[in-house]
């Protein structure tokens, strides 16, 4: 304790969250510190006040968007954080961490959200790299909305016996030209014959066929196939044959090498 008259000074908490408290004596003679470790767990009030009014922030943001513009399941997904990140908001003990895992998912599940297709919104906006959207023929993902390109995300039906990609897709009223199909996009679908890849299909996707041991017969529109990613025929037909009609020899005798590559079956052709 200090006695009469002896001056005390404070240094401020350091980074590992000690105090320091000097006392010096009325003399000058005698000088002490005190070092206190403050409990782990202590915030700064004013840090703890900027947290709770981004969460504010991120809370409002999230409720001006409109529930007729999305698909309904990435919009139940969206609303169910967003009512978790009310309740953390409400909770006046809610600690610095949970905030921030609250603005943090909150701001994740915003953008995993999918708008519908032919969305008319009042005002409709230009799509944007990466954003996705829900068509009659699957979840298709802009890669280039400069370039105008994008690539099959999902099919409409994971189980089907034929996948139809095609050479167009309207995103936001936009045309853009698929030219990918996506990782995974129809891995594991043993009830999978036929794929037909339109016109402007240039990459293949890992492990985006891998497991589909009954696919036989791959068809190409045109000849814009350049890239096939690793595993994307693995474990496919061993009688597997790619139709690339409009190819010359020399790229049909590059895409069978790529095929191989892509772990298919020795067995397989390109005509």
């Amino acid at each position: 304790m200090a006695k009469d008259n002896a001056s005390v000074s404070i240094v401020p908490a350091d980074a590992q969250g000690l105090v320091k408290v000097i006392v010096t004596s009325e003399n000058q003679k005698v000088t002490n510190i005190y070092k206190i470790q403050l409990r782990e767990g202590i915030v700064d009030p004013g840090v703890m006040e900027q947290k709770k009014q981004e969460l504010k922030d991120a809370i409002a943001s999230a409720e001006a968007r409109k529930e007729a513009d999305y698909t309904p399941e990435s919009y139940a997904a969206f609303k169910k954080v967003l009512e978790e990140a009310k309740a953390v908001s409400a909770n006046t003990n809610a600690t610095k961490e949970e905030l921030e895992k609250a603005i943090a998912n909150l701001e994740e599940v915003e953008k995993a959200l999918v708008k519908k297709a032919g969305n008319n919104g009042d005002e409709k906006e230009p799509p944007v790299d990466g954003e996705e959207i829900i068509t009659p023929s699957g979840r298709y993902q802009v890669i280039s909305a400069k370039k105008k390109t994008a690539r099959l995300v999902a099919p409409k039906n994971k189980k089907a016996v034929k996948l139809n990609v095609p050479a167009t897709v309207k995103i936001s009223g936009v045309t853009f030209k698929v030219v990918e199909v996506g990782a995974k996009v129809m891995k594991g679908n043993t009830k999978l014959k036929k794929v037909v890849l339109g016109v402007n299909v240039a990459t293949i996707g890992k492990q985006a066929f891998q497991g589909c041991k009954n696919l036989k017969t791959v068809q190409l529109k045109g000849k814009a196939l350049k890239s096939i990613k690793s595993g994307a025929f693995k474990k496919t037909s061993a009688k597997l044959t790619v139709s690339a009609k409009k190819m010359s020899k020399k790229q049909k005798a590059a895409l069978r090498k790529k095929l191989k590559k892509a772990g298919s079956s020795k067995k397989a052709k390109v005509k």
